[in-house]
């Protein structure tokens, strides 16, 4: 045990806080298994609520009942899915990093795709400029 201690109600026992918090946690986790030991209801209804409970597009209850049109539980597999496509997605971006960058920088050598930036950030420029009270427009660049 290191130099780390706490006190418990002012009396200073030489606990190490890491080893309290591991103490607690294993205490309430056999405390909720014991709980739910036998407790076959109980596990129905946390089965039912999932099944049942419509929830909005981020997975809250939300006031506005016709914003909750999907159960917990789609909203779950759903949320897992995109995250394991985005991964999916951002590995294959990344093995294909260097490819890409070659062919974007070869495109971009090209005059035709020049001039369509060019036009493309003139564009930019002037309907901000247009459409707004208040523009700022900085230019950086090497020389």
């Amino acid at each position: 045990m290191d130099n780390k201690s706490t006190s418990i109600v002012g009396v200073d026992m030489h606990v190490d806080p890491d080893y309290l918090e591991k103490v607690v946690h294993q205490t309430v986790l056999a405390g909720v298994s014991a709980a739910l030991n036998g407790k076959d209801e109980i596990v129905s209804q946390l089965v039912h609520d999932v099944l049942t409970t419509k929830v909005d597009r981020q997975g809250r209850i939300s006031s506005y009942p016709r914003y909750n049109y999907q159960t917990l539980l789609e909203y779950l597999v759903r949320k897992e899915l995109e995250s394991a496509a985005q991964e999916e997605v951002k590995n294959d971006l990344e093995q294909a990093r260097p490819k890409l960058k070659k062919k974007i920088r070869e495109e971009i050598k090209k005059e035709s795709t020049t001039d369509k930036l060019v036009e493309s950030f003139l564009n930019a420029v002037t309907d901000a400029v247009g459409n707004s009270w208040r523009c700022s427009i900085k230019f950086e660049g090497e020389e």
